[in-house]
């Protein structure tokens, strides 16, 4: 299964709640649903979202998981690409590949793709 939790980096909202709380509390019980899950925008920038995304598949029994990596201190961008693959399998290669064009608030996140072999 895959999902897009929009839970943006705290700076980023359309109003003065995106609800990413709400989204998160929800989402804890789909992870006992299936047994392989891919998450988008699951930011790890200021937040405490990926920790607890990571927590709360533990509890599920989903204890295999890849994430993004954190950038590096001299890049242009700050945040992860915030990607996040949980599995009930063991996971036995991951990597992933950085994007080089950015457009406009794009260049804040290293944008890409997480991929794993299970």
């Amino acid at each position: 299964m895959t999902y897009n939790l929009f839970l943006r980096p705290i700076f980023v909202k359309n109003k003065a709640s995106d609800y990413k709380k709400e989204r998160l509390k929800d989402f804890k019980h789909e992870l006992l649903r299936f047994d392989i899950i891919c998450t988008q925008e699951t930011f790890m920038g200021l937040t405490e979202y990926k920790g607890k995304l990571l927590k709360y598949g533990l509890e599920g029994g989903l204890v295999h998981t890849a994430c993004s990596k954190t950038p590096g201190l001299f890049t242009r961008s700050f945040i992860d690409n915030g990607l996040m693959i949980f599995s009930r399998y063991p996971i036995v290669e991951q990597d992933e590949i950085t994007y080089s064009n950015y457009l406009l608030i794009d260049i804040m996140a290293k944008k890409g793709v997480l991929f794993v072999k299970i």
